[in-house]
């Protein structure tokens, strides 16, 4: 059936409109902005006008900030109090995404913070009062985290080598401590909702191995977590297609009825070499498009339990490849001038 010019753009729009409020949250990783500021970078507007890189976010339809919290170091509990107050002030949802470790924790890196121990028994006192008094003292400032994710992209546990999946011991130490940090959470007054966030998103295999292991009877639980959180990449193999994401989902879905958010994703902004998952352009439009095809699969999961996307580091400027084979994954231009992608929340 062929529509005219005219009317097939009036469905278009109509589509469109109701594509961008889809989701529940439609946000983004900035835990960068303090040492992007400080490096002197000031934030621009599409036309021009300056501001804070939440506030021109916002603007463009973003609704939910994201920051990463170490144990120590760089992003440590004074660096996320100084975020959250901003993220409140705007009015944006607020998601802390504790590491459990003094630096990077991702599926090749799950160190024990200092001074933690090398026992279950330690770790879990000490996961458990760190998670406890990170929530209080959020709660104390005035800006209450609505979601809090236990650890980040832990495909193989955490808390290594004590919690590292593999073997019976090792997913059962990190099963107690994920719960030990659920309840420390709980007792310090955590009311929001609770994320575990593993990478590979489209990865059936290894979601389904992930989660058959992490659920020990009389340690964590399915009840112990609201949402599952996947991360979603194009270049770091050729399998993350949006079919794939989407099956992998939907069994998610179907075995444990809770909510998805995909915590982490990007696209490049400008031409890459590597082989990517999509073959949209590599340009600003095309992040708007992988964002697109993303919001599709969310809003097609069975039971609306698609509720969310999360940009990761739109403004890491001095960082633009974003720890991936592309160089520039960013929503603005290095003299801080907002793409035309800073729309790509409207497309969530």
């Amino acid at each position: 059936m062929r529509f005219s010019g005219v009317l097939q753009a009036v469905i278009v729009s109509l589509g469109f409109l109701g594509f961008t409020s889809a989701l529940t949250y439609k946000g983004a990783d900035l835990s960068s902005l303090l040492q992007v500021e400080k490096a002197g970078v000031t934030f621009k507007d599409t036309n021009g006008a300056t501001g804070k890189l939440e506030n021109i976010l916002k603007t463009h339809g973003m609704n939910t900030v994201r920051i990463r919290l170490w144990t120590s170091g760089t992003y440590d509990l004074n660096f996320g109090l100084t975020m959250a107050k901003r993220v409140k002030a705007a009015g944006l949802n607020l998601v802390v995404d504790l590491h459990f470790s003094d630096t990077w924790a991702d599926p090749g890196h799950q160190s024990i913070p200092a001074g933690w121990g090398s026992t279950v028994s330690s770790l879990n006192t000490n996961i458990y009062n760190y998670a406890k008094s990170v929530v209080a003292a959020f709660i104390k400032q005035g800006t209450p985290i609505d979601i809090l994710a236990l650890g980040n992209e832990i495909n193989d546990g955490l808390l290594w080598p004590v919690g590292k999946g593999g073997t019976t011991a090792g997913w059962s130490a990190a099963s107690q401590f994920l719960h030990s940090a659920k309840v420390g959470a709980t007792d310090g007054g955590f009311k929001g909702k609770t994320m575990i966030h593993i990478a590979n998103g489209w990865d059936l295999g290894g979601q389904q191995y992930f989660y058959n292991n992490i659920f020990v009877p009389g340690a964590l639980s399915a009840s112990d977590v609201d949402i599952l959180a996947v991360s979603f990449y194009p270049f770091f193999g050729t399998g993350a297609t949006a079919a794939a994401l989407k099956s992998t989902l939907t069994a998610l879905i179907n075995t444990y009825g809770k909510d998805i958010i995909v915590a982490e994703t990007d696209w490049p902004a400008v031409s890459c070499s590597t082989a990517l998952s999509a073959s949209f352009a590599k340009s600003p439009a095309g992040q708007i498009s992988w964002q697109q095809s993303i919001t599709s699969v969310l809003s097609a999961l069975p039971g609306g339990h698609g509720k969310g996307t999360l940009y990761w580091e739109p403004g890491w400027i001095g960082n633009a490849n974003l720890g991936s084979p592309c160089g520039d994954n960013l929503l603005f231009a290095s003299n801080g001038m907002a793409r035309s992608s800073v729309d790509i929340f409207k497309s969530m």
